[in-house]
């Protein structure tokens, strides 16, 4: 899956790197579908057909922001922890796998390259969970500034 998404999101000159991957998949039953959530090194806009080759199949793949998913609290966690319990959700066999480090430590400080990443983030709620991530204290102490960009 990873080299799947990889393949899809990089272009013939820039090849798109993911920084963390965490994949769920049901694998028993009739409903066989898996999630993933992943986060890229950069960000990268591309216009593309939703197909990705996946073992010799074919497969279409359905983006959603995880802004809109019911699991978000407004951090990264909360979804991650969600695909982990897709096996108690559909009561069926279930497989997570997770590829790189998501940075989850309190105590960063967040810097101005952090927070002008943020602001060329497409929505709002994304970006206050991608500094959020960082450093949740920082978002707390900084929210009325938030609500005013």
């Amino acid at each position: 899956m990873k080299e799947a998404l990889t393949t899809w999101c990089s272009t013939k000159t820039n090849k798109e790197n993911i920084k963390y991957l965490a994949y769920g998949k049901t694998t028993e039953g009739n409903n066989k579908h898996g999630y993933v959530f992943f986060i890229l090194e950069n960000q990268v806009d591309i216009m593309r057909k939703p197909f990705v080759n996946i073992n010799g199949k074919e497969m279409k793949i359905n983006f959603s922001p995880f802004t809109k998913l019911d699991a978000f609290d407004g951090s990264y966690l909360s979804i991650i922890d969600d695909i982990k319990n897709q096996s108690k959700k559909h009561k069926t066999k279930a497989v997570f796998e997770e590829y790189g480090n998501l940075k989850t430590t309190k105590g960063y400080k967040v810097g101005d390259s952090m927070i002008e990443q943020s602001l060329r983030m497409n929505s709002k709620a994304e970006a206050i969970a991608y500094l959020r991530n960082i450093s949740p204290a920082w978002v707390m102490n900084n929210e009325k500034i938030q609500r005013n960009v």
